[in-house]
């Protein structure tokens, strides 16, 4: 079945069918994105450290996880997603230089499993 909105897109372009499965039972979906280039780098230019321009990804993680959390504590179920088609996320940005790190489902769950 095709959901005929951005979700929709997003989950049956860009995504492989275990994630787009989510993303057609959620009723949002969050981009985490990221500007390229300000992660890791000193006033210079040069690279803070060998992780050179890798940052970003790490920033993302931290991004994603204490939303999750946030959420969380507001009763919402979340469910990070990190495989997807990067370039083919469309993105409200106004700068070529962003891109997406994560998607993350947000919902009321419907069983609440034992850790």
């Amino acid at each position: 079945m095709r959901i005929p909105s951005l979700l929709g897109k997003i989950a049956d372009d860009f995504t492989p069918s275990y994630n787009s499965d989510i993303i057609r039972q959620t009723p949002v979906l969050i981009a985490v994105t990221y500007i390229k280039g300000r992660c890791g780098f000193e006033r210079d230019g040069s690279y803070t450290t060998g992780k050179k321009d890798r940052w970003q990804m790490f920033d993302v993680g931290i991004c994603a996880q204490t939303f999750c959390l946030a959420a969380k504590e507001q009763g919402l179920g979340t469910v990070i997603m990190g495989i997807f088609d990067e370039d083919g996320i469309p993105s409200s940005s106004h700068t070529r230089r962003s891109g997406t790190g994560r998607l993350i489902a947000v919902g009321y769950p419907a069983i609440e499993p034992e850790a």
